[in-house]
């Protein structure tokens, strides 16, 4: 039995498309919830079961999955991100204590990222940032990393108010 103090609930939020079911399947699997590495591609994922789901590569309802982790259990509420599924983020967005926002490095802020933040704000709901992607924008070159990340960052913080702190080591 989990104490009650010991529960996790993060909303998996973002536009369509950006990579948050994929980033589920991803932590179950390193925290050992699951023993492959599901694909949205595949159908296989945790999270993404319903036949339509399946069959269009698309999160249509809000998901819920959890795993084990430092004596903690978390629960992943994993989102869909497209316009016409969108109520089902805010409903998700209502029963969990933080948001993680996926963005995608090569899109960058769209407007499905700009409405999930703004009912995370609505709910008070304290927020990480995941960006994904960053290996497309790798392989396009170092100088691109430099500019598609700056606009990136710039994006973040115009649009959704994030101060960007640079904590990295460079190449």
């Amino acid at each position: 039995m989990i104490e009650i103090g010991k529960l996790r609930n993060l909303g998996i939020v973002g536009h369509g498309g950006v990579g948050k079911t994929s980033l589920v399947e991803a932590m179950l699997f390193s925290a050992g919830a699951v023993n492959r590495l599901g694909r949205v591609d595949d159908g296989s994922t945790t999270t993404d079961f319903d036949p339509d789901e399946i069959k269009r590569k698309i999160s249509i309802n809000t998901s819920v999955a959890y795993c084990d982790w430092k004596g903690h259990r978390i629960n992943f509420v994993d989102t869909p991100g497209y316009g016409d599924f969108i109520a089902d983020a805010r409903a998700g967005l209502r029963v969990v204590e933080a948001a993680v926002v996926v963005v995608d490095a090569v899109a960058g802020v769209q407007v499905q990222t700009e409405k999930v933040w703004k009912f995370a704000t609505e709910f008070n709901l304290p927020r990480a940032v995941v960006v994904n992607r960053l290996d497309a924008i790798a392989s396009l070159g170092s100088a691109c990393i430099d500019n598609e990340e700056c606009y990136l960052i710039s994006k973040l913080n115009r649009t959704l108010g994030i101060v960007y702190h640079e904590h990295q080591a460079r190449v």
